[in-house]
């Protein structure tokens, strides 16, 4: 089995090292600053791999929101973002990392881009 807090942790680092942003798990809160970045799971789902060896398939789907102040740095970070993401993949054993979706939420206060990931791994 695997640990989704070491997948998570995971995450978090390929993000800082993407943005060079701090990156909190779970949702702003009021005492946050801009530049940040934050990383939600949204969806898990685990399946049989093989009945012998007890082995699983895990689905992960995670958003990625970007918060900055400027519209266009949005932009080269969500850019930076999936270019690590992808290039992670494969040595981090994430099977068919997709960049599901990209796109802009309108915010009053700052800029944000919520990018969505998906991938597998076997567990």
């Amino acid at each position: 089995m695997i640990e989704l807090a070491e997948v998570v942790s995971a995450l978090v680092e390929e993000l800082r090292a993407a943005t060079g942003l701090k990156v909190r798990v779970g949702w702003r809160t009021e005492q946050d600053t801009y530049p940040l970045a934050t990383l939600l799971m949204l969806d898990a789902g685990v399946e049989w791999a093989n009945l012998e060896m007890r082995r699983f398939i895990y689905r992960l789907r995670f958003q990625i929101d970007l918060w900055h102040g400027s519209a266009e740095e949005c932009d080269r970070l969500a850019t930076r973002v999936a270019a690590r993401l992808i290039d992670a993949a494969l040595a981090r054993g994430w099977m068919g990392l997709r960049v599901e979706s990209m796109r802009d939420v309108p915010s009053e206060e700052v800029f944000r881009k919520t990018v969505e990931v998906s991938f597998s791994l076997i567990g």
